[in-house]
């Protein structure tokens, strides 16, 4: 079966790096995706605008009343991301982040090889703001601590939690989950 992945940005400021975020999701190799911007502005930011002038039915947006916050967002995003596209597979991306062109491909042949997992990731590039790789120590560090065999990365039980409270080499836009083992559970909002 292939999945279809649902990718949500969370936004409340900076519309130059959320143009860029969408136009990442936009140039993706695999073309079935959907991508949804949540305005978590409260006011309007111009994200409506840069959202329909696309003209690309993947692509929705949804305005929050009033600021939620961004746990709030994030969850809503989870909540609103696959419903309406029926996504399988749900990506957080972060508005001033972008995805490489092989994001959802990769996540897509993850999530076919290992069907039980309840999350997929991928290594990650940092940035600066122009978009040229930055050195990043903390960033190289935490790359020490992901666990090789094979290649793939699996963690599972108390092995994959140590690897995870030691090295913390998740980096969040990267992370995907699929919708039906993460039930209901969301980000806490404390």
């Amino acid at each position: 079966m292939r999945e279809r992945l649902a990718i949500a940005i969370p936004f409340h400021a900076g519309l130059a790096y959320l143009a860029e975020a969408v136009a990442s999701v936009r140039a993706q190799d695999d073309p079935e995706w959907s991508l949804l911007v949540v305005d978590d502005s409260g006011a309007e930011s111009g994200a409506r605008a840069l959202v329909e002038r696309l003209g690309d039915a993947r692509v929705r947006f949804l305005a929050n009343p009033s600021n939620l916050g961004m746990v709030a967002c994030w969850n809503r995003c989870l909540d609103e991301a696959g419903s309406a596209s029926g996504g399988e597979l749900v990506t957080l991306l972060h508005a001033d982040d972008r995805l490489l062109p092989d994001y959802v491909a990769r996540m897509k042949r993850l999530a076919s090889a290992h069907p039980h997992a309840v999350a997929l990731f991928c290594a990650s590039v940092t940035i600066d703001a122009a978009g040229r790789r930055r050195f990043s120590l903390q960033d190289d560090v935490k790359r020490l601590f992901v666990p090789r065999a094979g290649s793939d990365v699996v963690l599972s039980s108390e092995p994959g939690l140590r690897a995870l409270m030691r090295g913390n080499f998740v980096v969040c836009p990267s992370l995907c989950w699929r919708r039906a083992r993460l039930g209901q559970r969301r980000f806490e909002p404390r």
